[in-house]
Order: structure tokens, then sequence, then C-alpha cells
């Protein structure tokens, strides 16, 4: 049987393609949020929606180098040049924002995730703030899908915010639901997220001494460390699919009052022979990266400082790579980057 070159190298390079294709991964971003503490003020609406049309507008401004604001993001007061907007004031700045100094263009936004403290006090008239600017699947202020943990600010387990956390949950599309419904998972483009609720934990654990200056049911983390065993077993796509956990307390000095040593070391035999790219945790307000027994942690700011505006943490799939960076309304700064292999 006679084979013509030109046939075979045609052959060949469809099947190199077909193979290329399998193995790439799809780049993509998304934004971790936390700390939002809507309270009945409209002062702090302002300042959260500044940082929802920052958001909104960061497809356009990652793809170019720069944009004009102008008047876009002052919400009647301004932008300052240190990067803040302060409610009350009028400062203008007609300058253009530009991308700090070679930010990458960075794949599609598929979601936000906010990292609990969704409210100031846990009451329904916050939480409406909250589900009226971010709704849920982009159809509200928030022009993105949000997946939201609660925090210790957030009220009870039977309060508006957990209850309406875990209605939202049940309308949710493609995520893995614990038997209580508070607890999620899902996977986007190679990477498996959970969001664990206020700490991965069982039932609230007496021996934490700061816990019993409180006697609310806020304590409770309803289970999370069994829903993630579960998860990790059941959910994902292969045995060293990289993880990505969000819950509300980590390891700085003020989380470590709010959860127990003994409770940390559960959570560690639960993870330990897994793929966990990264944690991302909330509650301090601050950016900061550092590790916890060899896993990368990130501290994921808040976007409200007060009556002006904070810092949010942008990432960037990019390949094998994941870049994170600190954001604001004036720009990004990278601030690490490591390699995530996402492939089979």
């Amino acid at each position: 049987m006679k084979h013509h070159p030109a046939k075979l190298i045609l052959q060949m390079t469809i099947i190199l393609l077909a193979i290329s294709s399998c193995n790439r991964s799809t780049n993509f971003s998304f934004i971790i949020l936390s700390d939002l503490h809507y309270d009945s003020t409209d002062v702090r609406e302002v300042v959260i929606d500044s940082v929802i049309r920052r958001i909104n507008s960061m497809g356009t401004y990652r793809e170019g180098a720069e944009i004009n604001v102008g008047g876009e993001m002052t919400v009647g007061e301004d932008v300052k040049d240190d990067g803040e907007m302060t409610v009350g004031e009028d400062v203008k700045d007609d300058g253009e924002m530009t991308n700090g100094g070679g930010v990458k263009e960075g794949g599609d936004i598929k979601f936000v995730a906010v990292l609990g403290d969704l409210t100031q006090d846990g009451r329904e008239d916050e939480w409406l703030r909250y589900t009226r600017n971010f709704g849920m699947t982009g159809e509200a202020d928030l022009k993105y899908p949000v997946y939201e943990i609660p925090g210790n600010h957030d009220g009870n387990i039977d309060g508006v915010v957990r209850s309406g956390i875990r209605e939202r949950n049940l309308a949710r599309e493609g995520i893995n639901r614990s038997e209580n419904d508070l607890h999620y998972s899902w996977n986007e483009s190679g990477v498996h997220f959970a969001a664990l609720g206020i700490y991965p934990g069982l039932e609230w654990d007496p021996d934490c001494e700061w816990c019993h200056y409180f006697h609310e049911s806020f304590r409770d983390p309803e289970m999370s460390l069994a829903f993630l065993e579960t998860d990790l077993k059941n959910n994902l796509q292969h045995p060293d699919q990289p993880v990505i956990l969000f819950f509300h307390y980590g390891w700085d000095g003020f989380s470590l009052l709010w959860w127990t040593e003994a409770e940390q070391e559960r959570f560690y035999n639960v993870i330990r022979d897994y793929n966990i790219a990264a944690v991302f945790h909330g509650h301090d307000h601050a950016i900061e990266h550092y590790q916890w027994k060899g896993i990368d942690v990130w501290s994921a700011g808040s976007p409200q400082a007060g009556e002006k505006t904070g810092r949010f943490l942008t990432l960037d799939f990019e390949n094998d790579s994941m870049h994170i960076y600190s954001t604001d309304i004036k720009g990004f700064e990278l601030i690490n980057s490591k390699a995530v292999n996402r492939r089979n």
C-alpha cells in the first residue's frame, strides 16, 4: 500500500494538534474580596459600589494598557492619587489608569469570591445590600458570578446570612453541596475550588479560649471539614488536581484566636495527601502571603477601609502558572507567582 508523504504529514499534524488541544490549559482569572462589612449606612455602600465598578471594568482594563477614567470611578467624590477613593472629597484625577508596569493580559474573569464578613452585624438590611449589589450570576451591579462564605460578623447559624447562602447554594448550578447546603465546591478550568465557611472544622471546639468571650452560634464551623474530606475523595477530576480553598480565618495573629491547634491539625490531616495549590482567607483586612506547613496562604485584604476604598486580589491562571496581584481602583501590583500544573 502506497502512502503519500503530504497526506501523512497532514494526518500527523492533525493528531499533534488534537493532543496539544487536550493538554492545553484554559487561561482564566478570578477576583477575591473579603470583609465588605455592609452596614446600615450609604457611605459603605458607595465605597463598595466604586470597587464593583472597578471590577466590572477590568476585562477592558486588562486587555489594554490603560483606561481614561475621567469621572467614571468617582461616584461624585473622586479618586485620589494614592489609589483610594474617599467619600465626601472632590479631588479630581483626570489622568489615566495604567497597568502598573507590565501586568499581563488576563484571561476571562470567571467569578468573584467573597471570603466572609459580608455584613457588619448579620442583619437583614445589610444582607439585602449585599445581594442587591453583588447578585449571584452577574445579574446585579456586579457583572460576574459570585461565590460567598460567611464570616464571624455574619450572624448565627440560623441567621439571615447563613440561611441566605444556603438558599443561594440550592440555586447555584454546577456545585457540590454539603449536607447542610452551607459549604460547596466546583471545578473551573482544571482547578478545584472549595468554599468552607468560617473555617474548616467540625463543631465548635470549647478549648478555643477567645471564643468564650462570645456565646453566639456564629462560632460553629458547621461540619465544613467533614464536607471537605468527602469532597476531596469524590469530586476531584483526577488525584493530582490542584485545589484552592476559601475560608474566613487563617493563621495570622488575630485569626489564630478563633480556632484551636487541634482543629488545625485535623484540617491538615485531611488535606496533607492532596495537591493544595493555595489557601485564601479574610478576617484581618490585610493583603499578605505566608506559608503554613509548606502550603501557600494569602490573606485577601478588604475592598473598604472605612470611608475609603481598600485593596483586594486578582488572580490569573496562565498555562501552568498562577499570578496573584494586589489590586485597587487605580491598578495592579504583582505580589506572587507560582507554578500550578492543571493538566492530567
